[in-house]
């Protein structure tokens, strides 16, 4: 096969591939109960990572016992195709249009489609913070992998909670918003390198260490602007115009709430206020 081929198809994978995450922050928002996203959305964004190591692993034992390099793209392939096979026979976009769950299970989703905390902050700070480090360790091979490690295993925390972020906001529009946020992401990639060049010409230490400090930065910047403005609840765009109602309901019980708590805070503090002046000046 030519190499313009190969490239060709390569393109066309990866066009393919461009919806997953979208495809599966779609059905996420209507599959995954509240308290199970991060554990459920954990493991299987992270499958992504995991199947690049075992993958490549698999791939290269393949080649050498068979003795030939397309074997591998047959084997993926086919097992692809079978997997896709399986997901049209038993995968439904809705619990509601699902053949293959009871009616009670159909019931328990619609009752838990809902938020989860939100700790998304840990997941951005700390494993920039390790990033940062690892330029002050030198040449110290060592240490700069570990610091790099502790980076990798800490951003992980991010499939449990940025990736499933969306599924908080909204039921019927998780996929656009997968979309437009990992593709704002993605444009790093292209701008990455020309910051790099450009602070780092030369490639010594000292550069470099500018460079992981507009990592930190820039994690640090949108780590504060996430903390005072991000939300993980429901958003009111996402109701249809008959369900506006249910979304007041929701937004009076959390105003009741946040008004209850405010008032028995304010009884503590005059009751801890009243035994301290019965107590009398201590002595």
């Amino acid at each position: 096969m030519p190499y313009w081929a190969t490239m060709i198809l390569r393109n066309l994978m990866g066009l393919g591939q461009s919806v997953i995450y979208v495809a599966i922050s779609t059905l996420y928002a209507k599959w995954i109960p509240r308290q199970e996203r991060s554990v459920i959305g954990g493991f299987s964004f992270a499958a992504n990572s995991l199947g690049m190591i075992f993958g490549n692993l698999i791939t290269g034992m393949v080649i050498s016992v068979a003795g030939n390099w397309p074997i591998a793209f047959y084997m993926w392939g086919i097992l692809g195709i079978i997997w896709c096979v399986f997901f049209m026979i038993y995968g439904y976009s809705e619990p509601n249009t699902s053949r293959v769950i009871t009616d009670h299970e159909k019931q328990y989703l619609q009752e838990n489609i809902g938020k989860y905390r939100l700790f998304i902050w840990f997941c951005i700070a700390v494993p920039a913070t390790f990033v940062l480090i690892a330029g002050y360790m030198g040449c110290n091979g060592t240490l700069v992998i570990t610091m790099f490690t502790l980076y990798l295993f800490f951003k992980g925390m991010m499939y449990a909670a940025m990736k499933v972020n969306h599924l908080d906001m909204t039921i019927h529009f998780a996929g656009i918003l997968m979309a437009l946020s990992n593709g704002i992401g993605a444009l790093t990639g292209y701008i990455s390198p020309e910051v790099i060049s450009a602070v780092a010409p030369d490639n010594t230490l000292e550069q470099w260490l500018i460079v992981f400090w507009i990592v930190w930065a820039t994690a640090f910047v949108t780590n504060v602007f996430y903390i005072f403005f991000a939300r993980a609840n429901r958003r009111k765009w996402d109701y249809a115009v008959e369900d506006l109602p249910l979304y007041e309901q929701e937004q009076e019980a959390k105003r009741a709430e946040k008004e209850r708590k405010k008032q028995e805070k304010a009884r503590l503090k005059e009751e801890k206020k009243k035994k301290k002046n019965e107590a009398g000046p201590s002595t």
